[in-house]
């Protein structure tokens, strides 16, 4: 049965914005407040609110507040030369303010805040719980992260910039959310801004499908992970539709996608509802 297109528009919206917007400049003011050995980090978004595919179920604000006083890097992935020139540069020992000491501080400026019953350090991120109005927020305590290309000199050396956290069990986790956002929105304007709202509308495909069979559940993430590829990360972006209204079942089927992109995720979407249609009846997940 077909998807009604005022479904598709209630799921391609953005939700959730004032809120989010409220809650992470409260706990913006209250980082930036915070005491860091004299040091001021960065405080700045990640995640589905700062690229603006958040749906209605993620209410959480993914905060990341990173201190660039001290760097972690890929050095050793660099040739020899490169890794010698590196250390005669940055000839100096460990900082005698890193990472944990950052962490704690951090930890302390929020529970000085929000309380200590409403903020918990979790094995990857601190979480404030939601109060009132204000939504339940994750901050990402980090350090700068710098993923050298080559090292030359100082001067010379071009590296990518992004972020170096540790879980609790002192796992090292390394992401470039700001790379991550600007490639987000390049891909939307390449699109003619279909890219933000069809991940929306996939996002709460997902929600949908997990959580009315609870049986199914594995196979419903089977079915939107087939999706997920197929819409979104190789759909050219020359074939997205222009920004007009579609007037054609072709128009609708895959924005155009090449004819045999469209039979391959056929192939797929069938084998994998074959496979469904095969479990026993279940009841609704409540």
């Amino acid at each position: 049965m077909p998807v009604p297109e005022s479904q598709l528009d209630t799921w391609s919206a953005q939700r959730a914005g004032i809120g989010s917007r409220d809650t992470y400049d409260v706990v913006r003011r209250r980082l930036e407040a915070g005491n860091y050995n004299g040091n001021t980090p960065n405080v700045f978004l990640q995640g589905s609110y700062c690229n603006e595919t958040n749906v209605w179920s993620e209410s959480d604000v993914d905060v990341v507040i990173r201190s660039d006083e001290f760097f972690y890097h890929n050095i050793d992935d660099l040739p020899a030369p490169d890794q010698t020139r590196f250390r005669e540069v940055y000839s100096g020992g460990p900082p005698r303010y890193g990472y944990d000491e950052f962490k704690a501080d951090v930890l302390n400026a929020l529970r000085d805040r929000f309380g200590q019953a409403s903020v918990k350090a979790g094995n990857r991120a601190i979480a404030i719980a939601a109060s009132g109005n204000r939504r339940s927020a994750d901050v990402i305590v980090a350090a700068l992260y710098r993923k050298y290309n080559s090292f030359p000199s100082l001067d010379g050396a071009t590296a990518t910039e992004g972020i170096c956290s540790f879980t609790s069990e002192s796992t090292q986790i390394i992401n470039f959310p700001k790379l991550h956002s600007d490639n987000c929105t390049a891909k939307h304007q390449a699109t003619n801004k279909w890219f933000k709202p069809s991940v929306r509308i996939l996002k709460n495909m997902r929600r949908r499908l997990i959580g009315s069979y609870d049986a199914a559940e594995s196979h419903a993430a089977s079915l939107l992970a087939v999706a997920e590829e197929g819409f979104v990360e190789r759909c050219a972006e020359l074939r997205f539709p222009a920004a007009s209204t579609f007037t054609s079942s072709k128009d609708r089927n895959l924005n155009e996608v090449a004819a045999d992109a469209i039979r391959e995720h056929d192939r797929d979407f069938k084998k994998a509802a074959d496979k469904w249609r095969a479990l026993p009846l279940c009841s609704a997940a409540r």
